[in-house]
């Protein structure tokens, strides 16, 4: 955590920035083959097929596969009607879901059946088989149907079923070679004939089962259907479960980190990825080597495997996924982070900035414009200055980052001594951002026409600029010359101004470090703390407690948080000095007093980290 103590200034804000580590990516999935057969080997193989006769409308006879040729072929005889058959059950079993597709295609090569009617079938099963989709050429009743069962409307069990019009015509009633696939997503299943789509049907089923044959409809009708080039094909990625990344100490191991390919992409073979660490200095898989870590998946195995990071030296990075079987849906962001302990202190001494702690910035709150001075003298900061321009200001940034986790608290804490806006407007307070503070949260006590003052909130996105909310737990604390512990305490997940009932509340997500955002719907929830209660004194010697703070749950009243869930953090004093005409409920400027003197001094500033 980081910690910071303010004195007496014109302005002071403190800033504390922060840079995202991204959580992930999405990626382009390409199909990988989990089954497939080109039936040379001229046999059924037992450990892939299993010799079925699912019901349709209850016939009997001896329709059975036959292995020859490099195909496979349906050949017999209904003995009783109405529709008896025979069909090969493929042994694995699939999951299709909304992530990864499932797509079964096969070359429906001859379709020669004699008699009344016969079909060429092609089934979809749920996993108990009282399911299901079959997807058929019906020589003898108008061509290529589906018929499904899934207790619902819409329902053709048996019979003709559907007829599929996208197929009608001679150049698909020709009982020749036409390649029939099936797409499953675990909610419907496509039904396609040479590539083009048939029909979508609802199918929310997984995991699923396929079975490939022939049925003759009357007695001593004859099945002569033949089969070839079976494929099946998975449209999915592999993946970290651990979406929100993971921090690990510092020579220390995380605990186990899961990394899943799609179901049933090793069913016939073992497929290998390697992790990759983007900086092995900072974190590494364990048992790799220079950063690189290869996992296999088994024939027939699991779809899952996990491996721990090793944490190396403080800092943030990332691993990714590379393999030539399968493609990549994410990427994990590991924090490494030293144990808890005092970062930073500083007590202002001496009559110059320590140049190595503390860069100054003439940011203003917003675009504004100013004339400001910075300087340390007397064991304080003091800032002040005129602006030319709404809401212009000066500050003093930390030179370094600092990371912060759910498990491991950033607080920036500062002595915040006076305020002295000689009229007009003005605000102190604390940031907390990326390096170039287009992402920030704002934490202040605002002075409007040199009177009325109120502790607010700014958040950007969302109220980058302008009054901000108002904190109604810390109205009572009115004083500008008397000192305030303002402060932050850092975590992943935290909500603003958090009610008793624990109602829902804006919540601001930073989904990457590139710039991009999101802003989630409102939601309730959040124990973690942002803003830490400002009626407290600073100790009067000495350095801050570093006891850690181990129940959050109960927060004092006068605690408000706020989302800002960033990695690596930076701290800043800022002075904002900011005036304008005696306008209330007007904070988004416009019309602005002529220029007024503002002050701030700082006191003693503490950065640390604690559990």
């Amino acid at each position: 955590m980081l910690k910071s103590i303010g004195k007496q200034l014109p302005l002071l804000a403190v800033f504390v920035a922060l840079s995202l580590s991204s959580t992930g990516y999405a990626q382009n999935s390409p199909t990988a083959v989990i089954f497939e057969d080109d039936f040379e080997s001229n046999e059924i193989d037992e450990t892939k097929y299993q010799a079925a006769n699912p019901f349709f409308e209850g016939g009997q006879g001896d329709i059975h596969a036959e292995a020859g040729n490099g195909a496979m072929r349906f050949v017999g005889t209904t003995t009783q009607r109405w529709w008896s058959g025979g069909t090969l059950r493929i042994v694995p079993t699939f999951a299709p879901s909304e992530s990864q597709k499932i797509t079964l295609s096969i070359d429906r090569v001859e379709e020669a059946g004699q008699g009344t009617a016969s079909r060429s079938a092609l089934w979809i099963f749920n996993e108990d088989e009282t399911k299901y989709i079959l997807f058929a050429d019906v020589r003898g009743e108008q061509g290529w149907r589906y018929n499904r069962k899934i207790g619902e409307a819409g329902d053709v069990p048996t019979g003709g079923g559907t007829n599929i019009n996208a197929f009608n015509g001679a150049a698909f009633d020709d009982g020749g070679l036409h390649r029939m696939s099936m797409v499953a997503d675990g909610s419907t299943v496509k039904l396609l004939l040479d590539g083009i789509e048939g029909a979508e049907v609802d199918f929310p089923f997984s995991p699923v089962i396929f079975h490939f044959g022939s049925y003759a409809r009357a007695n001593n009708d004859t099945a002569d259907t033949t089969w070839d080039n079976l494929v099946i094909e998975s449209e999915g990625s592999a993946s970290f479960l651990a979406d929100t990344g993971i921090s690990v100490r510092e020579n220390a191991l995380s605990p186990p980190v899961t990394v899943r390919i799609p179901p049933g992409l090793n069913s016939q073979r073992a497929i290998s990825l390697t992790i990759v660490s983007r900086d092995p200095n900072i974190a590494a898989p364990e048992g790799g080597a220079n950063g690189r870590l290869e996992l296999t998946f088994p024939a027939a195995g699991e779809n899952t495997a996990t491996f721990r990071v090793a944490g190396n030296s403080p800092g943030g990075t990332q691993f990714r996924i590379e393999s030539d079987d399968v493609n990549s849906a994410n990427v994990l962001a590991v924090a490494v982070i030293s144990g808890p302990g005092l970062l930073l202190e500083e007590n202002f001494t001496g009559n110059s900035i320590n140049n190595s702690k503390w860069q100054i910035s003439e940011q203003g709150f917003g675009n504004a414009e100013g004339d400001f001075t910075v300087e340390q003298t007397e064991g304080r900061l003091k800032i002040d200055g005129f602006p030319d321009t709404p809401w212009a200001g000066a500050s003093l940034k930390t030179t370094d980052g600092y990371l912060a986790t759910e498990d491991l608290n950033l607080v920036f804490e500062g002595y915040r001594i006076s305020i002295n806006p000689f009229g007009g407007s003005a605000r102190s307070g604390v940031f907390i951002a990326n390096g170039d503070r287009s992402r920030y949260v704002f934490f202040s006590q605002l002075i409007e026409n040199g009177d009325t003052t109120s502790w607010r909130v700014n958040v950007n996105p969302g109220s980058p600029t302008g009054a901000g909310t108002v904190i109604d737990a810390f109205s009572e604390m009115t004083e500008q010359n008397i000192g305030h512990v303002v402060s932050f305490h850092r975590r992943e997940k935290l909500e603003l101004n958090p009610s008793p009932d624990n109602q829902p509340h804006r919540h601001h997500h930073y989904s990457d470090g590139d710039g991009n955002c999101e802003v989630a719907s409102p939601q309730g929830g959040g124990e973690n703390r942002l803003i830490h209660a400002v009626d407290k004194r600073p100790q009067s010697a000495g350095k801050p407690s570093l006891k850690p703070q181990k129940n959050r749950r109960n927060r004092p009243a006068g605690d408000a948080s706020i989302p800002f869930p960033m990695a690596q953090v930076a701290g800043q004093h800022q002075q904002g000095l900011h005036q304008r005409k005696q306008q209330r409920g007007n904070h988004d400027g416009g019309n602005y007093a002529k220029k007024k003197e503002k002050k701030l001094d700082f006191s003693r500033t503490f950065c640390y980290l604690a559990n």
